[in-house]
Formats: structure tokens, sequence, C-alpha cells
């Protein structure tokens, strides 16, 4: 057996290993909507990086709550942090049914074009295992 060829296969099974855990930690999503403006554009794709904490301020991809997307729109949403688990409501949702405190396992989030955005005011508190990850590069 040549060596070179079987080092070939164990490359190329350890490249696979790497591209499959790969998916499993990284989502490449498509901004849709304004609702970013003007940080992220409309049409413009994005890297997002599961993590195990997320912060007030970062930008997140996550799974849209059942029954709560718009017909032909995505079933995931970009959005910006505005609270984590066991910090108060922000102010921006005073006027929403929402808890007064986030629950530990979710996170409160808002667009940037608040007058554009489908926030947690209509989405209610996003739980951890619906988000995709941390935005961590943006495409032009």
């Amino acid at each position: 057996m040549n060596r070179s060829l079987g080092w070939l296969g164990v490359a190329g099974g350890l490249s696979v290993m790497g591209v499959l855990l790969a998916r499993r930690w990284c989502t490449v999503a498509t901004v849709r909507g304004h609702s970013m403006s003007p940080t992220l554009l409309d049409g413009q794709r994005v890297l997002a990086v599961r993590r195990a904490r997320y912060r007030t301020g970062e930008v997140i991809v996550f799974w849209t709550p059942d029954g709560s997307g718009v017909p032909g729109d995505p079933d995931y949403r970009v959005k910006r942090v505005v609270a984590t688990g066991g910090e108060s409501r922000p102010e921006m949702f005073a006027d929403s049914a929402l808890p007064a405190v986030v629950p530990a396992d979710c996170l409160a989030v808002a667009g940037d074009n608040a007058e554009r955005s489908q926030d947690s005011r209509h989405l209610g508190y996003i739980p951890l295992t619906d988000v995709l990850g941390r935005v961590r590069v943006r495409a032009r």
C-alpha cells in the first residue's frame, strides 16, 4: 500500500469530521428585513458561532418560536441581546406582558431598528436552546 494514499485517507476523514463539527457549532444565516439596520443590512450573510453563554449587546441568530413567523420568512431571526437570564426586563418592554425578570434560561432580544423589529415584545423571551449562535463574521 502506498503510504501517501493512506495519509490522504486519514486527512480526508479528518477534514470531513472538521466540517461536521463546524456545522454543529456554526450557522450561516442571511439577514432578512430591516430590523437590524444600520448594523446589518437586508440580504447580508452572517456567520454565527454557538456559545455556552451570551451577553447583553451581542447579536445572535435564533430559531423563531413556533407560530410566530411570517409566511415566507425564514424560520430564524437575527437580533441583539438586550437582557440575559436574571436581568430585569428592559425599559423598552415596560408595556408588554413579559415577566419583570428574564428567566435564567432565556434572552430578551430587540432589533437595532426598533420601529421595524419583531422582538421579545412579540416573540417573548428566547430560550437558550433556540439560539444558533453569536454573529461573528459579517460578509459584505
